[in-house]
């Protein structure tokens, strides 16, 4: 029986995986980033952990959240980093809105918070359970005073936290993130490697969590090869409805556009699973999908 080893990351195209894996190895911790939908799935069926990676300003294509459906259901411990925080386009609340939404509601809570430097530039995270924060802008990451207006901010967040855990029984945080209790949800960006400590404290947290039965997992084949057609249905707000119809368009000509009168555009979409898995869902709550797998006659 193959032995599940290493922590696996995935997430969407150019969600800054390739770049977040860099910064791991480089500082001692060992990650597979394996390049694609099948190469994802592969190396899920080894793994003792996941990292599940969010572009701040991509949004979340349908075939993560497939693989985070079946992440799952095979007991994997996991964890998501939000990766390009420092953009200006990012917006890191609503990102974990996001990503709670659609992976899950009640486990996935924030732990880190990015904290602005004078200019409005990212500085670095607060840590939402010990209450510090590691500034960036130096060469060597430092722990700064918490300030009160910080507290402040942060403390609907903190609280949340605190009573995720808190209902869990006599546990920590590292406990929860280690037996799969709990799906933290971090900040992080490339240059500089701006939250690795945070990071690579919950790379930690999931190596040591107890490896599930591999006979319990049966990691299915390929989406785009066991379902070669997909239809992905997404509403979006009509002010933003000319946009979504000219992506749309730019990957599959089956587009269908519907308008109930309530504001919204309804646009179902039918092509290549290959193509389709790949579409963002969901970018900032401006659109929200689903998809449906119907096998090619």
């Amino acid at each position: 029986m193959p032995q599940r080893t290493g922590i696996t990351l995935v997430g969407p195209p150019s969600s800054g995986k390739s770049e977040l894996a860099r910064c791991l190895r480089a500082h001692g911790r060992e990650v597979i980033d394996p390049d694609g939908l099948r190469a994802e799935r592969t190396a899920l069926a080894h793994a003792r952990g996941v990292i599940f990676v969010i572009g701040a300003t991509d949004g979340i294509d349908a075939s993560t959240t497939y693989l985070w459906r079946e992440v799952a259901a095979a007991h994997l411990a996991r964890a998501v980093v939000v990766t390009k925080v420092d953009d200006d386009r990012a917006d890191f609340d609503e990102t974990c809105a996001l990503v709670a939404r659609l992976f899950d509601p009640h486990g996935c809570v924030p732990i880190t918070l990015p904290v602005l430097a004078d200019d409005d530039h990212l500085a670095g995270f607060l840590d939402l359970w010990s209450g510090d924060i590691r500034d960036y802008t130096e060469h060597t990451p430092r722990t700064v005073e918490t300030e009160p207006e910080h507290v402040a901010v942060s403390a609907p967040a903190r609280d949340r936290l605190r009573d995720t855990i808190a209902a869990m029984g006599d546990v920590g945080l590292s406990e929860a993130i280690t037996a799969g209790l709990v799906t933290p949800i971090l900040g992080f960006a490339a240059p500089g490697c701006v939250g690795l400590h945070e990071v690579t404290a919950v790379v930690d947290a999931l190596s040591a969590a107890d490896a599930p039965d591999l006979d319990a997992t049966d990691w299915p084949e390929p989406l785009d090869e066991t379902c070669p057609t997909t239809e992905l249905i997404i509403t979006t707000p009509t002010d933003y409805a000319e946009d979504v119809d000219a992506y749309l368009r730019r990957v599959t000509r089956s587009v269908t556009r519907e308008v109930p009168g309530d504001g919204s555009s309804v646009f179902t979409v039918t092509g290549d699973t290959s193509q389709l898995l790949r579409v963002p869902i969901d970018v900032h709550g401006l659109t929200d999908g689903t998809s449906t797998c119907h096998p090619r006659s």
